[in-house]
């Protein structure tokens, strides 16, 4: 689960910290997390959300501090690559502020990556056939993975590799879903009212 950011576009709050209905967007997150049948459990973290990456529980998850000096989701994805068990297959890419995602998402993963074998990608896409997330990768692109650096290198990889792509589409907004400005914010209050 990458928990790196700064929070530069949410205007002077930590996101991750915030709650949804009492609960830390962070743990919010961690919760469909650990409820799904993955095997391991690595958070990428940046120094102002280590404190509360760490508290995660049940199971306690390995939390791993990014440098301060991140290049963004491809430093993030390729430092969390370093921290991966060796007898893990395949990975899935979560973030940590997309409150719709549920264990159910992260299973249609794992279910779709089994019935294919274990081979390419597998990403949610929404109701609009909006590519979304959590995305899975398997193991012939770790070497990949471990060598991205910017924002936008998992995207470049991803378009690459478009033919070994599995697409799993749900009914509905989540995997489009993510709470990284203040307007953002905004819309999603408004739609629980």
């Amino acid at each position: 689960m990458l928990a790196a950011g700064k929070s530069t576009r949410t205007f002077g709050f930590n996101k991750l910290s915030r709650e949804i209905n009492g609960v830390p967007l962070l743990t919010h997150c961690y919760n469909a997390i650990k409820n799904s049948k993955v095997d391991q459990i690595v958070i990428i973290s940046s120094r102002e959300n280590y404190q509360q990456a760490t508290k995660l529980n049940s199971p306690r998850p390995e939390v791993t501090l990014l440098n301060a000096k991140s290049g963004g989701l491809g430093h993030s994805i390729s430092h969390g690559m370093t921290h991966l068990h060796k007898y893990i297959s395949s990975v899935i890419i979560c973030l940590s502020d997309t409150p719709l995602i549920s264990a159910i998402h992260i299973d249609l993963l794992i279910n779709s990556n089994k019935t294919c074998n274990y081979k390419g990608i597998h990403r949610i896409y929404d109701l609009n056939d909006t590519p979304g997330h959590p995305v899975l990768f398997n193991k012939e692109f770790f070497l990949k993975l471990s060598k991205l650096k910017s924002d936008k290198d998992p995207m470049i990889l991803i378009n690459k590799n478009n033919k070994l792509l599995t697409k799993i589409k749900v009914n509905n907004l989540s995997p489009t879903t993510d709470l990284d400005t203040e307007e953002a914010w905004a819309i999603f209050e408004a739609s629980k009212l």
